[in-house]
């Protein structure tokens, strides 16, 4: 019992600094780099598509979001593709094919979190709308009194969740469908640990900024 207790007691003490992590990781100056290793065209291109309507390999996608994250949202991504050698077509599709497959998942951020807005507003005239009726025009003792009550607490309910959670994980989730969408991909035969140079750094953001890909 009592090596159960010190094994116990060292697992709720253990913590681990998580941005130091991140920053042995993946963290180049200003910029935030995803390396991966791929042994042909398919290992990023999926070999389902169709010429002129290439998608990204589903594993790939899945590896390079769960790696944005946990990278803070102020490091532009830049994904570094080696171990293969592509033609200057095949690096064109490449990075067609991700600009187009994170436009759709940007697109669908932006739906939501503009109809979260406007059912955001929406609920809070119906609260201030409820709270009026609750306050000067509903006489006691009234059958339905309880309905206009319950839907008070049902707005107010919504707004307040809105306000404290749901309002800003639409905002994230926003950003990180914009930084997927921005992500910039480098090309090296082999991969190297070198950090890139200012100039590279510039011109990567240059290029993010002008979506240029």
């Amino acid at each position: 019992m009592r090596n159960k207790l010190n094994t116990i007691n060292f697992f709720q003490s253990k913590n681990v600094n998580i941005n130091e992590r991140i920053r042995d990781d993946f963290i180049d100056g200003d910029l935030a780099v995803i390396s991966v290793k791929v042994d042909s065209y398919e290992d990023v291109i999926s070999h389902y598509s169709v010429k002129g309507y290439e998608t990204p390999n589903s594993e790939l996608l899945a590896y390079i979001e769960d790696c944005a994250k946990v990278i803070p949202a102020q490091y532009p991504l830049v994904l570094e593709i080696t171990g293969h050698t592509f033609s200057d077509e095949q690096q064109h599709i490449i990075r067609t094919a991700f600009e187009d497959y994170y436009a759709y998942g940007l697109a669908e951020a932006q739906r939501h979190r503009k109809k979260g807005i406007i059912v955001f507003f929406i609920m809070l005239i119906a609260m201030f709308f409820t709270a009026y009726i609750c306050n000067r025009l509903l006489p006691d003792g009234l059958m339905w009194a309880d309905l206009v009550y319950i839907g008070f607490w049902t707005c107010a309910d919504f707004v307040l969740s809105f306000i404290l959670g749901g309002g800003v994980e639409n905002r994230n989730s926003k950003i990180m469908a914009a930084r997927l969408n921005s992500i910039q991909i480098q090309f090296q035969k082999e991969f190297s640990d070198e950090s890139y140079t200012a100039l590279e750094t510039q011109k990567i953001v240059e290029d993010m900024i002008n979506n240029k890909i």
